[in-house]
């Protein structure tokens, strides 16, 4: 396909739809920054979205910055469209919640050891030492 129809075609584009943005993005192997386009205006700087690859595979890249239309040469290239955005929502919410389980086993170990620690410490301990050790957890 010519130049010139793929430059007229993505023009058209352009003009018919308002929310089409061409976008920079990076994959995780370098800083090369490649241009897609897409409709999804609720993409922003720095969210992972899907795009299809030239050699046919999907992949995660990051948004690195929204073009102005002047940026963008609509001759240069036939731009791909970005497959969809990646929703990590339920992830986030899920590490955050696993996180926080972690936590709280954590401290109730340490809690469990201390208090076992204290009642084996009691038991090897004579009637004065333990209201004297009892006086002094209780400051």
């Amino acid at each position: 396909m010519s130049k010139t129809i793929i430059a007229a075609m993505q023009s058209m584009q352009v003009a018919e739809n308002d929310d089409l943005r061409f976008l920079e993005v990076t994959f995780s192997t370098g800083a090369t920054r490649y241009t897609y386009k897409t409709v999804d205006t609720s993409i922003e700087e720095g969210d992972k979205v899907v795009v299809y690859t030239p050699s046919g595979k999907f992949e995660v890249v990051t948004v690195r910055k929204a073009l102005d239309i002047d940026e963008v040469d609509l001759y240069a290239y036939r731009y791909k469209f970005i497959v969809q955005k990646v929703d990590t929502a339920v992830y986030d919410e899920q590490t955050n919640n696993e996180d926080l389980l972690l936590k709280n086993l954590r401290s109730r170990a340490r809690r469990s050891q201390a208090a076992q620690a204290a009642k084996a410490l009691l038991e090897d301990s004579t009637e004065d030492e333990q209201a004297n050790f009892k006086k002094l957890v209780r400051l």
